[in-house]
């Protein structure tokens, strides 16, 4: 009926306003919790509130761009699509990983698949204030997958579901990954045989 029908409308009303109202309570908490982070006008606070894929996008470009600084050809292949991101004039194939620090200093890079067409990865870990890296050869994904151990140089390496085995998760202490610099990242590469 009539009486009805405008009870019920003036009830809709009501908890549109409701819901207004619990959301923007809801967003200046979140706002005010923004405003205390440690990326909250930081250098590389655009990093850290960017979309996934233009966070990879940023860690392949900052790889590939520190690589041809030092006079090693290296190229984006397939925009970053595909077994892996980079490839360098010698024919080594990186697959490029970015992950932002979190509230413990740590860092957790999804997504790593061992069984697919790349030699190393490399671990770009942004903090507020500095990018740190390290490079990880292939086959110690490879083997490490296969003992079930779940640990790689005391670090987390795990599946990135509970039953997968194609998909895996690293967990990296700050500590454990040193500042990217020319002169970290050429020694790295020569350590590692990628370069002579």
């Amino acid at each position: 009926d009539f009486d009805s029908l405008i009870l019920y409308s003036v009830f809709i009303q009501q908890s549109r306003h409701m819901f207004k109202t619990i959301f923007a309570e809801e967003l200046a908490i979140l706002k005010d919790r923004r405003e205390t982070s440690k990326w909250t006008g930081s250098t590389h606070e655009s990093v850290y509130d960017a979309a996934t894929t233009v966070k990879g996008d940023f860690g392949e470009a900052i790889m590939s761009r520190c690589l041809n600084d030092l006079n090693i050809g290296a190229d984006i292949v397939d925009k970053g699509k595909g077994d892996f991101d980079i490839l360098i004039d010698n024919g080594m194939k990186i697959e490029n990983k970015l992950a932002t620090e979190d509230s413990k200093g740590k860092f957790q890079f999804n997504g790593i698949k061992v069984d697919i067409n790349y030699d190393y990865v490399t671990l770009i870990a942004v903090s507020p204030e500095e990018i740190r890296f390290d490079i990880v050869i292939k086959g110690d994904f490879y083997r490490k997958r296969n003992t079930k151990a779940g640990v790689l140089f005391g670090r987390s390496f795990v599946p990135m579901t509970r039953d997968g085995d194609d998909t895996y998760k690293l967990h990296v202490h700050k500590d454990d990954l040193i500042p990217l610099t020319e002169e970290n990242l050429l020694k790295k590469l020569k350590d590692l045989s990628i370069i002579k």
